[in-house]
């Protein structure tokens, strides 16, 4: 049986969230590159959100 490490644990609502940091996955730090590709994919998700939002009328900029 694997145990899992997870770095924290949240409860919200009926909904438990396990957080595990890309060292534990990596084993290692994360590089600076790495870490830019996460972010620029991050923004990219939050901008298709918020194209969808505007499309939908629900946002007004």
């Amino acid at each position: 049986m694997e145990i899992k490490k997870y770095d924290a644990t949240y409860h919200l609502g009926k909904t438990t969230v396990h957080i595990v940091s890309p060292e534990t996955v990596l084993g290692r730090k994360m590089t600076e590159e790495e870490k830019q590709k996460v972010l620029d994919e991050i923004k990219k998700v939050n901008i298709e959100i918020l194209k969808s939002r505007i499309a939908k009328g629900e946002l007004a900029i």
